[in-house]
């Protein structure tokens, strides 16, 4: 039988932490731990599910997740939405979905508009706030195995509603983020993207908060 040294051995995990220690004294970091699960995240393959029916969004989220050495996996399981705060929304959505499954959720907060997470409204009336304030705010969700409890991780842009401009989906084509000039739709760089911002927290196990998880709802539901 194999010591726990060997097996450790054997399985590359030895020569694994010879390199972070090289590593850690290489670049002396101010925070240790998070330049540890940053190294260690870029060199241990995780696959995760995210559970949309939006190639579109699926291919944006596979890309950025790339980034971060996640696999990312689609499911598609159609998911009835509640009438709440978008925390709550997701923490509904993530414990329908199952445990280790990702789930979305997208709002765009518009100054002097009381829309909320209906984006599906939103889009079909968002020319007539034209030059108002805009907020995209992206939640992801999780709820870990064998708990009741989902982990949220947020992203947020700002911007100003203006006419269409450019392709992207979505809003992409009227949000022009602040200080850039260009439409989500013209150009939409990682440091500009909610999504992006969202998956970076997830990366680095920043959790937004924590939300329990709803089994039973009795209240209105998002039509």
């Amino acid at each position: 039988m194999l010591s726990e040294h060997e097996y450790l051995k054997q399985h590359g995990v030895v020569q694994l932490f010879d390199e972070l220690t090289a590593a850690l004294l290489a670049d002396k970091p101010e925070e240790p731990t998070g330049f540890i699960v940053d190294w260690l995240k870029a060199r241990l393959p995780t696959t995760l599910k995210l559970n949309t029916s939006n190639q579109n969004k699926f291919k944006e989220f596979q890309r950025i997740f790339g980034k971060y050495n996640m696999a990312l996996e689609s499911t598609h399981v159609d998911l009835d939405e509640i009438d709440a705060t978008p925390e709550q929304v997701v923490a509904h959505k993530a414990t329908s979905a199952g445990d280790g499954i990702l789930v979305e959720d997208t709002s765009l907060d518009i100054e002097g508009a009381d829309v909320g997470i209906n984006v599906r409204w939103l889009l079909d009336n968002l020319t007539q706030f034209c030059g108002k304030k805009a907020t995209w705010r992206v939640l992801l969700g999780l709820k870990k195995e064998g708990t009741d409890k989902v982990e949220l991780y947020e992203g947020i842009v700002y911007g100003i509603i203006v006419q269409p401009r450019g392709g992207g989906f979505g809003f992409d084509p009227v949000v022009e983020v602040i200080g850039t000039g260009k439409t989500l739709g013209e150009s939409k760089p990682d440091e500009h993207n909610a999504r992006a911002k969202a998956v970076e927290n997830l990366a680095r196990g920043k959790v937004y908060r924590v939300e329990p998880a709803i089994y039973k709802w009795e209240g209105k539901w998002q039509k």
